[in-house]
């Protein structure tokens, strides 16, 4: 059986859209951007018997010279991480123990095109 229901957040849809004995999804909907044009819809949802959240998002993009960021800030205690490139996978320690470390010189930015596993 699944519910319906919506609250409005300073302007914003939300809604819940899958209330089920197997998922919850939540979706909102909201204009980002100078223009006010410009919308991000995102549905996230959690599975019963999976250990992850999964983010669905839709932009419909109306902005000029202008670049839309994800961030996901994360609190998490590992000794290594394993981020996928379109090669394989790098296995890296998230502690700095060498100069190059240390100093972020070997990975200021990470290829990590479908996620990370710690």
């Amino acid at each position: 059986m699944t519910h319906h229901c919506s609250a409005q957040l300073e302007g914003n849809l939300i809604q819940i859209t899958e209330s089920g004995p197997l998922r919850l999804a939540v979706t909102f909907a909201i204009r980002v951007g100078d223009s006010g044009k410009s919308t991000l819809t995102q549905t996230i949802s959690l599975d019963v018997a999976s250990p992850m959240l999964r983010f669905r998002t839709h932009v419909d993009w109306h902005e000029n010279r202008r670049i839309l960021k994800a961030e996901f800030p994360l609190d998490v205690l590992t000794d290594r991480a394993l981020f996928e490139t379109q090669f394989g996978t790098v296995n890296r320690p998230t502690h700095s123990n060498t100069s190059w470390d240390a100093g972020k010189k070997a990975r200021a930015e990470i290829a990590n095109h479908r996620g990370s596993r710690h």
